[in-house]
């Protein structure tokens, strides 16, 4: 079944990337659409006053990120990571919806022991 994603490692060297002040990981592409995938410090926080914890851009923008906030424990950071991908995927969708099945996913996913195998900074996962 094809979902429509691929991933394509960075060509930029690492320390053009530290310059930046952002930690790009990849591009991917989901639903045709390519999108980097970038690690940064701040995200801002909600109205309800929490920390963001990604951010997803419109679709329609020619240079589209996913949005990910550094420091976050594994398992929040990839349920983040699935959540802005399922934005990506499905901007129509409704925040519950997203919200519900990044979550229900994120556990599936880490129940059967998927975890990402390095850091952005090269360190080793947990």
């Amino acid at each position: 079944m094809d979902l429509g994603l691929t991933l394509t490692p960075l060509a930029y060297p690492p320390l053009s990337r530290a310059i930046l002040g952002i930690e790009v990981l990849m591009y991917v592409t989901i639903l045709g659409k390519q999108y980097q995938i970038k690690w940064v410090t701040y995200l801002g926080k909600a109205k309800r006053g929490y920390y963001v914890a990604g951010k997803c851009d419109d679709p329609t923008q020619q240079k589209k990120a996913i949005r990910i906030k550094k420091g976050q424990d594994p398992k929040t950071e990839f349920d983040a990571t699935i959540h802005e991908c399922l934005h990506a995927a499905a901007w129509w969708a409704a925040e519950e919806w997203v919200t519900d099945t990044a979550t229900d996913l994120t556990e599936i996913l880490w129940r059967l022991g998927y975890r990402k195998l390095e850091n952005v900074d090269g360190k080793a996962g947990k």
